[in-house]
């Protein structure tokens, strides 16, 4: 190469050489000599400094330049070309042999020697020499593996090499990789974070059975086959892919799926059998056989989040995998949505073109989107490749398989996070990774599911370490005095509480909540659950706004089963507390013995004229159930009871206390009109009874007794138990009746316990099948998209000459249209970065950052390439791999 022999051809694209009025430009110095270099030391510590590396400098290019006329006009547009305030521009030399070499230089200024004699200083900071023509080699990968050959003509590693290469039609071997692919679009509309959260991806339902089974092709099997047998003959494979997958209809238990390596006439070859979960089994002939796209089992269904293969999970019941709306649950992290931009002007379809800019509305900021990445407008993705303050800048319109379509005026514009796609089809697929920790807690039943609407049929380990998407979490709250007397009992299938004391395995915690990534709905019935009551406990609902301010929703007291019932939220809420809390009103303390015992007659009321049965309330209470310690004398019989308040004749109560005893002249007044009926009651030994208020009554403060009665004449006993009450007062110390009335403060609906604590250790309530209606205008935005064909990129590009591999990490699929359409893998070797040019999406996580550095910079003399293809094998049309990339000189 005739280095020397170097002439300046341009300079900023003006060409020096075809001015008239330059008569010649030169060289002035010896230029052609490699750039100097400066030696690098480092101080080790206790030694001399040491030799590092030889750092380049830059050259200096003096241009001489001679003028064939002395016409200021002229000397000035030179001036102008050599202009020392501009940048960085391009200087084409051309060497002896006229191959055009660039380098960037920057002009110092230009001296006059005398009238025609001008002295130009440039100066190159990197004073490589490119050729200024790329070259560019397109090779075929026709084997797993490619050596091709690149050509560097120059004298120093070149670097700024780019490969383009343009993706076949799938692998026709459906036993190595997956076939096809959907990608799903998740958008987070909530101002809350998604941390672990799972979502829905189908956006209602798939489609799996016509999948499974694809009736749109359909033969016989031609002949009775074996249950090993690797051949498959049909009546026709006229329709079938080269390689693929078969459904066998037997009959249920013998239904069996197969896939087949090649097609010989109407014969399948290569064949593995048994493959989805299904077993091999004899054919006689003539079973209907249909096209296979995806396995029975679901096993080849894989989510990728940015690459990474997700955990999964199908529905169940009616949303189960082979149903004909197959749901796909993936937990996801998504930050909040908290940019606001909206479309600034009206967009049609091609308005604004891909490459062109998307404006915001005015007085808008882009801030806070990324600089590279995509946007959701209504059902279109819209990726870009640059932000303005006002706009997003190289716009791919319909991205992600998605339609250009027009926008109104103000549409919202949201992020897209994360790239999602759904792969299926790889007939070899095993199972996929389960991990159980990432399993939901809700349920994931068709009709109980969704992305605005959750049930709760099992609860997870909400008390346990491990914590799992939409798992709720313990609280313990000192609204209940009795708080520490209130413990878990089992939290995998519904919140229940007992009241006893925290032992191993059954926490102290009196609650439960979970925090939601968007609100519920603030209409009626956003709430839905069922409550199996217990009187020692009401069950609270509670919600909490986006501050944090908390509001009593709802509370259940008394006893018994309700389902499904109803609750509305209020306002929106952000996080639900459920709470189980003491209601015991009064009654006798813990630990008092049966002393005696009192017979209840039939239809006669056991009124209190010994006073043994009056009691006060201290405050306003809302009684919702009593219980008392009875038991049947022969035969069975049922208990009832009233409550009454005693008022006395012409003059009040002085400040709660008692009436004169005995009582002169009383009125005696039903506090209620409901008599509570405990039903039977048959055992001979005193045991708890129970009852509880269809209409809890609300009593004030004041002086009250019961009245009891049995259905049969002389048959029940009801217990004295002897002892003050622990809240309230009773008038006889000698003895009580064993009561104790439940309640709570009928305006906060917290309760009103006794201090001691309570003695009912079996009571257990339970809240289960809860429902929560979320905000649908926040909820996540979710687009299924349609199937796409795909190759999955999981292979190595390698650099012999340094040993650095490319890796591909994923699998990634690359989607694939038909004819001219084909989209086109761009690798930028010197950034590392790689993306798809039809859709501009920039997918650089594929390259590892230790990778990027140099990668494919060619010594001279070094000039083979290798691109190892293990996951390409024998294509239908093979891949097409063009480099592209130029030489370089000192």
């Amino acid at each position: 190469m005739p280095a020397f022999q170097l002439t300046v051809k341009s300079i900023a694209g003006n060409a020096i050489s075809g001015l008239g009025y330059i008569h010649l430009a030169y060289f002035e110095a010896d230029v052609h000599s490699s750039p100097k270099v400066t030696p690098v030391s480092v101080s080790p510590i206790g030694g001399f400094d040491r030799y590092a590396r030889a750092q380049p400098q830059g050259k200096a290019f003096p241009v001489h330049i001679n003028l064939a006329t002395t016409n200021q006009a002229d000397v000035d547009n030179l001036k102008q070309i050599l202009d020392p305030y501009k940048g960085i521009q391009t200087m084409v030399l051309t060497d002896g042999n006229g191959v055009d070499r660039s380098v960037s230089v920057k002009s110092r200024g230009m001296m006059a020697i005398d009238v025609l004699n001008y002295l130009a200083d440039l100066w190159a900071f990197d004073p490589l020499m490119y050729a200024n023509i790329a070259t560019t080699l397109v090779a075929t990968i026709d084997a797993d593996s490619k050596n091709v050959v690149l050509t560097n003509a120059g004298d120093t590693r070149t670097r700024n090499m780019t490969m383009d290469m343009i993706v076949p039609n799938p692998k026709e071997s459906e036993l190595y990789k997956f076939r096809w692919a959907r990608q799903a679009i998740v958008v987070n509309r909530s101002s809350k974070a998604m941390v672990n959260w799972p979502v829905e991806l189908t956006n209602g339902g798939w489609d799996t059975t016509s999948l499974i089974r694809d009736t749109s092709f359909a033969t016989t099997i031609n002949g009775a086959v074996t249950n090993v047998q690797n051949t498959i003959p049909l009546v026709s494979t006229a329709g079938l892919s080269p390689s693929g997958m078969i459904f066998v209809t037997d009959g249920g238990a013998n239904d069996e799926q197969i896939s087949y390596a090649l097609i010989s006439g109407n014969t399948l070859q290569g064949c593995t059998r048994g493959i989805g979960g299904t077993t091999g089994v004899a054919h006689s002939g003539g079973q209907t056989v249909n096209r296979a796209r995806m396995l029975k089992n679901g096993n080849d269904v894989r989510v990728y989040v940015d690459g990474i293969e997700a955990d999964r999970f199908f529905g169940t019941s009616t949303s189960q995998i082979n149903a004909g709306a197959t749901r796909l649950w993936v937990p996801l992290d998504i930050q909040p949505e908290t940019l606001t931009c909206t479309v600034g002007t009206a967009m049609t379809a091609g308005v604004p073109a891909t490459g062109g800019t998307l404006k915001v509305t005015t007085g808008q900021s882009t801030a806070g989107f990324p600089n590279v990445g995509a946007l959701c407008i209504d059902s279109e993705v819209i990726t870009y490749s640059g932000r303005t303050a006002t706009g997003f800048t190289g716009l791919a319109r319909g991205a992600r398989n998605t339609t250009a379509a027009a926008h109104t005026e103000s549409a919202t514009i949201y992020h897209v996070q994360h790239s999602i796609i759904v792969c299926y089809g790889w007939a070899g697929a095993d199972a996929p990774p389960t991990d159980a920790a990432k399993l939901p807690v809700f349920s994931l039943a068709a009709a109980e599911s969704s992305n605005t609407q959750y049930e709760w049929r099992a609860f997870g380990n909400v008390f346990k370490t491990q914590v799992r998407p939409a798992d709720w979490y313990p609280t313990l709250t000192q609204d209940d005095p009795l708080y520490a007397y209130t413990s878990n009992v089992n939290m995998l299938t519904a919140l229940q509480f007992k009241d006893a004391l925290p032992t191993a395995g059954a926490p102290n915690a009196n609650g439960a909540q979970i925090n939601l990534p968007f609100p519920i709905d603030n209409v009626a019935s956003a709430i839905v659950s069922d409550v199996t009551q217990n009187p020692v406990y009401s069950v609270n609902y509670y919600g909490r706004d986006i501050d944090g301010n908390e509001s009593l929703l709802t509370s259940y007291t008394g006893a018994g089963t309700l389902t499904a019932n109803a609750i509305n939220s209020v306002g929106l809420m952000y996080a639900l507390r459920i709470a189980a809390l003491h209601t015991i009103v009064t009654g006798v303390p813990v630990g008092q013995a049966d002393t005696s015992s009192q017979t209840i007659t039939n239809n006669t009321y056991m009124q209190s004229t010994s006073g043994a049965q009056t009691f006060t309330l201290d405050k306003t209470s809302k009684i919702t159930s009593i219980a008392c310690h009875a038991k049947a004398i022969g035969a069975a019989d049922t208990m009832f009871c009233q409550i009454f308040k005693v008022v006395l004749a012409n003059q009040p109560i002085p400040g709660g206390g008692f009436g004169p005893y005995p009582y002169d002249v009383i009125d005696l007044t039903h506090a209620m009109s409901e008599e509570l009926a405990f039903g039977s009651v048959s055992s001979a030994s005193y045991v708890l009874t129970q009852a509880s208020f269809t209409n809890p009554p609300v009593l004030p403060p004041g002086f009250y007794f019961l009245e009891w009665r049995s259905g049969t004449a002389n048959t029940l006993q009801i217990s004295y138990a002897n002892g003050l009450y622990a809240r309230g007062s009773n008038y006889n110390t000698s003895g009580s009746f064993w009561f104790e009335l439940y309640g709570q403060d009928p305006i906060t609906g917290l309760p009103i316990p006794q201090a001691e604590a309570s003695a009912k250790t079996a009571s257990v309530v339970t809240v289960d099948n809860l429902i929560i209606k979320m905000q649908a205008s926040t909820a996540p935005l979710v687009l299924f998209q349609a199937v796409q064909d795909t190759v999955m990129m999981a292979d190595t590009l390698t650099n012999p000459s340094t040993g650095q591999v490319l890796t591909f990490s994923g699998p990634f699929p690359l989607p694939v249209q038909g004819g001219a359409g084909f989209r086109t893998l761009h690798i930028d070797c010197s950034s590392g970065l790689v993306t798809v040019t039809e859709t501009g999406e920039l997918v650089g996580w594929l390259v590892a950052s230790s990778d990027n550095v140099g990668f494919f910079g060619l010594d001279p003399g070094t000039n083979i390439c290798v691109y190892g293809s293990s996951g390409y094998g024998t294509c239908t049309t093979k891949p097409a791999l063009t480099i592209t990339y130029r030489s370089a000189w000192t």
